[in-house]
């Protein structure tokens, strides 16, 4: 994922599980990092800054696609926590970022549907569908304004009836067009659709710690092995190990994937 540069460091971990039930890919971000997006944040505050879930195949390729779902080999949890310790804030959190516990609840099976930008949501044509619903505008439009320019003023019982049905055409079309971008919007943002976003329920757990190494510009934040509830199988997460050379350069050694 791309961020911001920062002065210092910036802690990254992937686990990975064998997937089970996947329907859909997500992603969602915590940025900015407080509830009021106006307000400054003068010291970074713990917190998960980004939060990515998606399915690999076992090739260890993404799969965007609904119908291939089938060849889900793994799920992935990307998580970025914190932004980059700035070197005055260290002697302030090095003792906090341990008490903080990071929780992601995850729902496996959720009611998912993809967008179709040529149906609608019942899954007739669009085109034919807003074609249909502007059909008679026109026409109200034309009665509306012969209304108004045979009665004039006050507005008459007709002119007001008029108004009533062009206005009634309208949002039926106005709804419909608006039903397809929010669809087309929440497809782009989150890899699909909840249908029944009240339903969402916790079927698995991670939960997860920090541990923080203060070395000045070198101090480093990083994962402590979490703990998963509801997900079957070993946990393997992969995190690059670094070792600085100069303040300025570093050795990276990653872990590697695991079947």
């Amino acid at each position: 994922m791309l961020m911001k540069h920062y002065p210092t460091r910036i802690t990254a971990a992937i686990l990975t599980f064998a997937a089970l039930c996947l329907t859909a890919l997500a992603s969602d971000h915590a940025d900015p990092m407080s509830l009021n997006a106006f307000k400054p944040q003068d010291d970074p505050v713990a917190n998960i800054t980004d939060l990515h879930a998606f399915v690999v195949d076992k090739d260890r390729q993404p799969i965007h696609e609904a119908e291939r779902m089938k060849d889900a080999d793994q799920l992935i949890i990307s998580l970025c926590v914190r932004r980059r310790l700035l070197p005055w804030q260290i002697e302030g959190i090095k003792n906090d970022v341990p008490k903080y516990s990071f929780r992601v609840h995850l729902d496996l099976n959720p009611d998912v549907r993809f967008f179709d930008a040529a149906k609608t949501r019942d899954g007739r044509d669009y085109q034919t569908v807003l074609a249909d619903a502007g059909k008679d505008i026109p026409a109200a439009v034309e009665a509306r304004d012969a209304a108004r320019k045979a009665f004039g003023l006050p507005v008459s019982e007709r002119e007001k009836a008029a108004q009533a049905k062009l206005e009634q055409l309208l949002a039926a079309r106005g709804a419909l067009v608006a039903q397809h971008q929010a669809d087309e919007s929440m497809q782009r943002l989150y890899g699909g659709i909840l249908a029944n976003p009240n339903a969402i329920a916790e079927e698995a757990l991670l939960d997860f710690h920090l541990t923080f190494s203060p070395d000045g510009e070198n101090s480093e934040a990083s994962l402590a092995m979490p703990q998963i509830e509801g997900i079957a199988g070993e946990v393997n997460m992969v995190a690059e190990a670094r070792r600085s050379l100069d303040g300025m350069r570093d050795i990276v050694a990653a872990k590697l994937w695991k079947p």
